[in-house]
């Protein structure tokens, strides 16, 4: 299916507002001119099929190799988009008797669904990125206030790099070229910042994406030396100064960023690494889907729409009156559920050689392996003796 066809009847959710008010949100959210240009290269040009191969060693000294795509060029799951609604009924500790509801759709997340990548991957990741550069920000803010109150910190507004390699180091692999970018923008001054990795580029004349590996950075610093670096280096590093919108800047170049399995699209470096001193205070917390209500405090439970016509096909979280929405299982069964769910992530992520027997050949198995072996043994002398 066409991109253009899957979006053209989605509703973008509108930002979330947990405020009680007289109504639910339901207000509308259309496709932007740029996501809808976006659709479109995705369906006329070759968004789909180009591809590119890279060698890859990860820090741990594996090596590997990656092939680069861009988002959504995978099949969705069967159920990305489907509508799930959660809620509360208990009505006495909500505002005005009314019903708490989270109607939102189901997602994967991947940044290489047909589906999510639009409506979901892009704009949790740009959100956690800028909120991490914000963060960044305002602790930046009280350690430099602390340390010396009249003077101001020069670098705390982030500006948008261009790094793009020399003709000769395009095809290094992966690792050795992001190294070298790293190196490079160290020395132009560029103190930390985020990393996204552009394996693509579109040719206008063309008409078409090509291979044009170069990396976008968004970080602290001045820019210095760059003609030296270049002269010398062949990279060519092009500030584009600061931007209006952080948010918009690394959504637009997250759009088409270059995406594979066990790679992340935006890598963070310098002082706004993990690794980094205060890196614990500007951390993001998860997404909060912790499943209770914002109000009384009770578990959420599965609801249905019970309402006049077919049920609302807007994201919202909000309170509702109790005539349209009803509890589809007890708040134990949802309990009971939530229990067995649990139990089975458990067991999936359990680790196999948690009870490590060593067999006598120095050769570790799984417990239960074991005792199937011991047992087959067992039955195999009983069979003989008789």
């Amino acid at each position: 299916m066409k991109q253009i066809e899957l979006f053209e009847k989605v509703s973008l959710p509108k930002k979330r507002s947990r405020i009680p008010e007289s109504k639910a949100i339901f207000a509308k959210k259309e496709l932007t001119d740029r996501q809808k240009e976006w659709l479109r290269s995705h369906d006329e040009t070759n968004w789909q099929n180009i591809a590119l191969s890279q060698n890859y060693t990860n820090p741990k000294g594996i090596s590997k190799k990656l092939v680069w795509k861009l988002p959504g060029t995978e099949l969705k799951n069967e159920t990305c988009g489907l509508w799930k609604t959660v809620g509360c009924d208990n009505v006495f500790g909500h505002p005005d008797n009314k019903q708490f509801i989270k109607h939102s759709k189901i997602s994967c997340f991947r940044s290489k669904c047909e589906y999510c990548w639009l409506e979901k991957w892009l704009s949790r990741e740009s959100t956690r990125a800028t909120q991490r550069i914000e963060n960044y920000i305002d602790v930046f803010k009280h350690l430099q206030f602390a340390r010396s109150p009249n003077l101001q910190r020069k670098y705390l507004r982030p500006i948008h790099v261009i790094v793009s390699p020399s003709w000769k180091d395009k095809f290094l692999s992966f690792d050795e070229l992001k190294n070298k970018a790293r190196k490079l923008i160290n020395k132009a001054g560029i103190e930390g910042g985020l990393m996204i990795y552009h394996p693509f580029g579109f040719d206008k004349k063309k008409k078409e994406w090509i291979v044009r590996p170069h990396f976008h950075i968004l970080g602290f610093g001045w820019i210095i030396n760059t003609k030296k670096i270049s002269d010398s280096d062949g990279w060519v590093i092009k500030n584009k100064g600061l931007r209006d919108s952080l948010h918009s800047t690394i959504y637009y170049q997250l759009s088409h960023a270059g995406v594979s399995d066990g790679v992340h699209a935006i890598t963070w470096f310098g002082s706004l690494s993990y690794r980094a001193k205060y890196s614990s205070y500007f951390k993001v917390e998860d997404d909060d889907e912790h499943g209770f209500c914002d109000f009384c405090g009770c578990m959420l439970v599965e609801f249905e729409y019970v309402g006049n016509g077919d049920p609302p096909d807007f994201e919202f979280v909000g309170l509702v009156d109790v005539n349209y929405w009803k509890a589809k299982e007890t708040l134990e069964e949802a309990v009971m559920k939530k229990e067995m769910l649990r139990n089975n992530i458990k067991n999936r992520y359990k680790n196999p050689r948690k009870d490590y027997i060593n067999d006598g050949q120095s050769i570790g198995s799984d417990y239960s392996r074991f005792l199937e072996r011991i047992e087959c043994l067992q039955n195999c002398k009983i069979i003989f003796q008789s």
